[in-house]
């Protein structure tokens, strides 16, 4: 005699609860607000534009500042950054994603074969680079530990 359980009431109700917690566990996912907590550096449309920024010496135009924050769930606070072309750019990169490595880094495109500038790998950290953005146009970024997880596009204008 063969036992199938999706016949019994209790068999049923278990294959019921186990569908509707899949089902929730999916929909929280991805309409809980992942950055709880994180300052937002964003512009309401989703993409993080640059600041131009005067420092030791520089005047306005000449520089540029991004912050860029890992957080939790292993993704990126921002898939789109804008950078003016021209002068440095100064990237801060900060891991909030507790005990999970992460890093920032920009290439040419997405086989990430020619790096333009990055990050250390580093755990529960922030790490700021300064570097000369490349000639404008789009670029690919990454988490070079997380690559096809955490990836976004590095526009120079």
């Amino acid at each position: 005699m063969k036992l199938d359980l999706a016949k019994l009431p209790l068999g049923e109700a278990l294959i019921a609860f186990v569908l509707a917690a899949v089902a929730g566990t999916f929909v929280l996912a991805f309409t809980l607000s992942s950055d709880a907590g994180i300052e937002d550096v964003e512009p309401e449309d989703g993409e993080a534009v640059a600041e131009e920024t005067p420092s030791d010496g520089e005047t306005a135009g000449e520089g540029a500042t991004v912050d860029v924050a890992m957080i939790p769930a292993i993704q990126f606070d921002t898939v789109d950054i804008t950078v003016p072309a021209g002068g440095q750019v100064t990237l801060t990169a900060d891991n909030v994603d507790p005990g999970i490595p992460h890093n920032w880094a920009v290439y040419t495109d997405d086989s990430a074969s020619e790096l333009i500038a990055g990050t250390p790998i580093c755990t529960d950290c922030t790490e700021t680079i300064t570097f000369e953005p490349p000639e404008p146009g789009v670029y690919f970024f990454r988490c070079d530990v997380h690559p096809t997880q955490m990836v976004g596009t590095f526009v120079v204008q």
